[in-house]
């Protein structure tokens, strides 16, 4: 009995040590912002892949912490690799990229999958990040003090 309740310690302190390795590299950072400044790595459409003179354009998204990322929001889209975002409503966001390649004729000819901010495998380098905006009441009854 002794030698079973070792191993289930043993495998408890094992399993405890893996989350606290791994907890520090998707640690999870948070703007506190109601707009930010957002960048990413510039896409070129590879020769004779679409029609000459096609271009990149970006589509941004916000989706809420915890929503499902089909519902995100579009909030702009963008020509160059960068683009600033604004928040119209508080909660915490998570910010998604995607690539456009759009013809002469001004057609989207392609897309490609959604780039998220909470994916290591989309962030410099590696880093996860999300925007939280908080608001607050302003006050009223405003009056000289007694």
């Amino acid at each position: 009995m002794r030698e079973v309740n070792q191993l289930y310690k043993g495998i408890i302190l094992a399993i405890c040590a893996a989350l606290i390795c791994t907890g520090g590299v998707f640690a999870m950072t948070w703007t506190t912002a109601n707009q930010i400044s957002v960048a990413w790595n510039d896409v070129r459409i590879a020769d004779n892949t679409f029609p000459d003179g096609s271009i990149v354009h970006y589509r941004l998204y916000t989706v809420p912490m915890g929503a499902d990322k089909a519902d995100a929001m579009v909030v702009g889209i963008a020509e160059e690799a960068t683009y600033t975002i604004t928040l119209t409503t508080q909660g915490r966001f998570y910010l998604g990229v995607q690539s456009l390649a759009v013809t002469p004729a001004g057609v989207y000819a392609a897309e490609s999958s959604i780039a998220w901010s909470d994916d290591p495998a989309a962030t410099a380098p590696g880093d996860t990040f999300g925007v939280q905006y908080f608001e607050i009441e302003a006050p009223g009854g405003i009056r000289i003090g007694i």
